[in-house]
C-alpha cells in the first residue's frame, strides 16, 4: 500500500465525516452545527487530517483523499456513499434557488 493509502486508512470515521462535509462546501461553523461539535473541534479534526495526508489546505485534503486511485476503486464499486446528505437549515434552500437562477 502506498503512503496515501496508508494515510487514508489512518483517517478516523469522524475525520471522514468532517472531510465529506468540507468536500460539500460546508464551513467549519456549519460542520460543527451539523455534527454537534464546536468549531475548535472541527479545526482540530482538520489539523489531524492535514497532518495525516501531508497537505496544507482543505482543497488539497479533499482532492488527495477522495480522488486517489484507491478511493476511485471504492467509489466505482458503489461502496462509498455521501456521509452526510443534509445541509444545515437555511443553506439548502439558498443553494437550490441559486441553481435555479443560474439556468
Amino acid at each position: 500500500m502506498d503512503a496515501v493509502g496508508t494515510a487514508q486508512n489512518s483517517i478516523s470515521n469522524r475525520e471522514r465525516e468532517v472531510l465529506a462535509l468540507v468536500a460539500q462546501g460546508f464551513t467549519n461553523v456549519e460542520i460543527g452545527e451539523h455534527l454537534s461539535i464546536t468549531r475548535t473541534t472541527v479545526r482540530k479534526h482538520l489539523e489531524h487530517i492535514f497532518s495525516k495526508l501531508r497537505v496544507h489546505d482543505r482543497t488539497e485534503a479533499v482532492v488527495k483523499y477522495f480522488f486517489s486511485v484507491e478511493n476511485q476503486k471504492v467509489i466505482r464499486n458503489g461502496r462509498r456513499r455521501n456521509l452526510c446528505h443534509k445541509r444545515p437549515s437555511g443553506r439548502a434552500a439558498s443553494h437550490t434557488s441559486n441553481m435555479k437562477n443560474a439556468h
